[in-house]
């Protein structure tokens, strides 16, 4: 004698199969809430810079203030923001003598701290 699967069984199997199935939301990250005000206060002062141009005298302590929440925070978005927005701040101050600053240079760390932006803002979202 075989016995048959009811409804309930069947419904009760089709949602399990839906629930592991289904993507993971993803949790948020509490280092967004100060990532995303510094990422906008990065690109601030980085509409300032001009691509071909040296950047005004006070670019650099721009930029420093406006990474400063960064420090201290571990998610690799945060890290790699503020790893290329001090990299392009040693460039605008001509500080770094591995790295000697120059227009060229300055507008590629410009480039690669944007991406490093956009980014942090996709992490965060």
């Amino acid at each position: 004698m075989s016995r048959r699967l009811g409804g309930p069984a069947v419904a009760l199997a089709a949602i399990a199969v839906g629930l592991l199935s289904a993507p993971a939301a993803t949790a948020h990250d509490p280092e967004c809430d100060i990532i995303l005000p510094a990422a906008d206060d990065l690109e601030a002062v980085f509409d300032q810079i001009r691509p071909g141009r040296m950047p005004v005298q006070g670019t650099e302590a721009q930029i420093v203030a406006a990474q400063s929440p960064l420090f201290g925070l571990t998610s690799p978005a945060a890290v790699d923001l503020r790893l290329w927005s001090s990299t392009l701040a040693a460039e605008v101050n001509r500080v770094n003598p591995y790295r000697p600053a120059g227009p060229d240079r300055i507008a590629r760390d410009l480039a690669q701290a944007r991406r490093q932006l956009t980014a942090a803002r996709q992490y965060c979202r």
